[in-house]
């Protein structure tokens, strides 16, 4: 019997300290507000806004989910929510 409570303890605490290596690995992005420029479409502002390692495609649909929208129709003036881009240099 405790043997398996401290396997599980031991099970326990590694797991939740893969959790919070995890969460400090990811860095948190700041959102900022973007407004809409005549010629903009969602590839050219997640191109604009990702590092060179992310999928632009996977940047377009959390866009599109962030801001409810449904298509990628987008009208001069219209403001949306983004992640401000992260220079990746930085860290290298």
């Amino acid at each position: 019997m405790y043997k398996k409570l401290m396997l599980l303890g031991l099970a326990g605490a590694i797991t939740l300290g893969g959790i919070s290596v995890l969460e400090n690995e990811i860095p948190s992005k700041e959102e900022i507000e973007y407004v809409v420029q005549e010629g903009d479409t969602l590839w050219s502002i997640a191109a604009e806004h990702i590092s060179n390692e992310d999928n632009i495609l996977s940047e377009i649909h959390y866009i599109k989910q962030k801001n409810d929208l449904n298509s990628a129709e987008l009208t001069v003036g219209q403001k949306i929510k983004i992640d401000k881009k992260i220079d990746s240099s930085i860290n290298r």
